[in-house]
């Protein structure tokens, strides 16, 4: 009989299934021992190395485009339009309204993430 058996093929995914898990929660221990150890390092807490990526709600992002008027605040453009962070995430800015505004591709593009 060519290729596989059905007992290999089981074999096979029994150890798929057993050690893939395993292994995925290796690299997540071994990724977080290496941010830790270069959080010491540098000085720094952990928890300030960790992005804080939670995405903006679908309310607070219709009440930005309500509040800038479906338009670009920089061009006024109302094509290719996007929410900006005025104080990036990644320079410690949140997702509150005060900090969320519309601009588009183009000019937030040119912002990059200066503020």
């Amino acid at each position: 009989m060519p290729g596989i058996s059905l007992i290999g093929l089981v074999i096979l995914l029994f150890t798929v299934f057993l050690f893939i898990p395993i292994w995925i929660r290796f690299e997540k221990k071994r990724r977080r021992r290496k941010l830790k150890n270069y959080a010491e390092q540098k000085g720094v807490s952990l928890d300030s190395l960790e992005p804080n990526r939670s995405k903006i709600s679908h309310r607070k992002k219709r009440q930005v485009f309500s509040r800038d008027a479906h338009r670009c605040v920089r061009c006024g453009s109302d094509q290719h339009l996007t929410i900006d962070h005025k104080i990036p995430r990644s320079a410690g800015g949140g997702n509150e309204l005060e900090n969320l505004q519309l601009l588009c591709l183009i000019c937030n593009q040119q912002k990059g993430s200066s503020y």
